[in-house]
């Protein structure tokens, strides 16, 4: 499996890094994001599971005007946090119990986006290496003593593929703004399948000029300068025009 990861990786990557790395002679705009907000399981026997937090950084790499792009994710996402500490009851029994998931993730994408420059919509899809990080504690005593003691903590790589919406705002003319996103990821064999929602800024930076409707962009044509050719004078002498005429 993880073969498989890794030849997967390599194809995504191969891609997608001539066009997020390489420059090119075109307009090009390159786009850095960071956001942060919550991540949490899909769990159809819970359905309101306890999650934690979520941070992604996200790279794009655009031509103005197109409405695909590429781009590549990495982040973190602890998606899984329970935590139960029953007191002793009149029998004496007591217990502890948790469970921590979390996921590492870097994910190529493709993404489908609306060409507005103040306000851009889009969706993407995304396929890549996640780590998963598991941990989880049982504890059980009996009249203070310890009869149960399990821990566990398990790290898995493996392929995995994210599906995302977005929404991205630039109100006043400068390139930074604001980001807000969400994802559905689900690792392959046997891992899990969880959500995460975020917030944040995004800052773009390249040659592509702003298109948009209402504003205009600046013109790459050559300027035309205007030859007007000087009046020559007669080199025999006044011309009828410069005589002055004598008052009849």
């Amino acid at each position: 499996m993880l073969r498989y990861t890794i030849s997967t990786i390599g194809s995504l990557v191969t891609m997608v890094s001539p066009v997020v790395i390489s420059p090119a002679a075109a307009q090009v705009r390159y786009q850095g994001a960071l956001s942060a907000g919550a991540a949490f399981m899909v769990d159809v026997d819970d359905p309101d599971p306890s999650g934690s937090y979520s941070v992604t950084a996200t790279l794009e790499r655009r031509q103005p005007g197109a409405a695909i792009s590429l781009g590549v994710e990495g982040g973190l996402h602890e998606y899984l946090i329970l935590r139960q500490n029953l007191p002793p009851d009149v029998t004496g029994w007591s217990s502890k119990f948790e469970d921590t998931r979390k996921a590492w993730r870097v994910t190529p994408f493709v993404r489908w986006g609306t060409r507005g420059s103040e306000v851009r919509v889009y969706g993407q899809i995304g396929m890549g290496l996640y780590v998963e990080e598991f941990s989880n504690l049982n504890q059980q005593r009996e009249g203070g003593v310890l009869v149960v003691d399990q821990q566990d903590a398990a790290t898995d790589a493996g392929a995995g593929i994210n599906l995302g919406l977005g929404l991205e705002l630039f109100p006043i003319s400068v390139p930074v703004g604001l980001t807000l996103g969400f994802r559905s990821h689900a690792v392959v064999s046997g891992g899990d399948w969880f959500t995460t929602g975020e917030v944040g800024v995004v800052y773009h930076w390249g040659s592509g000029p702003r298109t948009s409707a209402g504003r205009r962009t600046a013109s790459h044509q050559p300027a035309v300068t205007e030859f007007r050719p000087q009046q020559s004078r007669n080199d025999d002498g006044p011309t009828a025009r410069d005589v002055p005429q004598k008052a009849r």
